[in-house]
């Protein structure tokens, strides 16, 4: 597995469930409060913030992210813009970090 795909694969983990989830922020505690990704205490992500939290190489994160903007690219103008839109759903969510996670396994 190569640093992107490990990335995206972690990132997918961290919001595996539509509970984990979120729109309109990078980050909240488990009390829907916004927090620091860097705080102990979050425990719910939006797209960029999953990708953000479990990243340690910018240039590997903007790869990842790079990847997923791919998908949506041509209707939204970023990942932010994509996941929060008010009708967006959880598994198109998770569909979205799908195709990113078998793409990246085919690039070294």
């Amino acid at each position: 597995m190569n640093n992107i795909t490990d990335i995206l694969v972690k990132a997918k983990a961290l919001i595996d469930t539509p509970e984990k989830w979120i729109k309109g922020s990078n980050a909240e505690d488990g009390n829907g409060v916004v927090v620091s990704l860097e705080d102990k205490r979050a425990v719910c992500f939006c797209t960029v913030g999953a990708v953000l939290r479990v990243s340690e190489d910018i240039g590997v994160e903007c790869a990842a992210l790079d990847l997923l903007y791919s998908f949506v690219k041509g209707e939204y103008d970023d990942i932010p813009e994509w996941n929060d839109t008010y009708n967006r759903t959880h598994a198109e969510v998770m569909a979205v970090f799908d195709k990113a996670i078998e793409i990246s396994k085919e690039m070294k």
